[in-house]
């Protein structure tokens, strides 16, 4: 079976801490109000709507292709808590699979 990909357009994207200074200048605004002030919870619901987005851990399932029922169960073995799904495409075997990445974290703190 050939697959055939075809590139349009290729991004690169730099990484930057695009939210430091909006992030500095809410939390500044939030610290400059007592707790019941509307502009202190107004600054705390935007800055955790903000970590809410961003900060959360995307995880997204892998797929993997097993050549035959052998390979599959040597592999399921040590991995069957991470199975979602598997369907068999003739010999082969196709699995949705969690990420074999371990208590992922966040780097949102770093990033701010």
């Amino acid at each position: 079976m050939d697959i055939n990909l075809i590139f349009y357009e290729v991004i690169n994207l730099n990484q930057k801490n695009i939210f430091k200074g909006f992030v500095g200048t809410l939390y500044q605004l939030r610290l400059k109000f007592i707790k019941g002030h509307p502009l202190n919870l107004v600054s705390k619901l935007i800055l955790n709507s903000l970590y809410g987005r961003f900060g959360m851990i995307d995880e997204f399932p892998n797929i993997t292709i097993f050549k035959n029922f052998n390979s599959f169960k040597k592999w399921y073995d040590n991995h069957n808590e991470d199975v979602i799904q598997f369907e068999e495409l003739g010999d082969r075997i196709m699995v949705i699979h969690r990420s074999e990445v371990k208590n992922q974290q966040t780097d949102l703190y770093g990033n701010l």
